[in-house]
């Protein structure tokens, strides 16, 4: 389960086991799941999110979707490992992280 991203206490990630389906991420904080489709940004489905935090985290989707999407195109004939965003904008290092509005770093 390759992280692709990170966001305040959000993991962005995929299955690798995933490539035969659209375009789509994974979303875990704690113990729930979201999955959201990629083209166009819909909820797939929803384990243990609040209303409210599904609002966040699909903003945070429709914000990052032209990179999530593009590592899912490039990563669906390579390797089972995705590369995390993280690296491909900006070496190999941690994961990005963007701290929510309010919440600082």
């Amino acid at each position: 389960m390759p992280t692709l991203l990170r966001v305040g206490p959000y993991r962005f990630f995929c299955y690798a086991g995933d490539r035969e389906e659209p375009p789509h991420v994974h979303i875990e904080r704690d113990r729930s799941e979201a999955k959201f489709w990629l083209v166009p940004v819909r909820l797939q489905s929803n384990k243990g999110f609040s209303s409210s935090e599904m609002s966040r985290i699909q903003s945070l989707t429709e914000d990052n979707q032209q990179q999530l999407n593009q590592v899912h195109v490039e990563n669906r004939s390579s390797g089972p490992h995705p590369q995390p965003l993280s690296q491909r904008a900006r070496g190999a290092g941690k994961d990005f992280k963007v701290p929510l509005p309010g919440r600082g770093s």
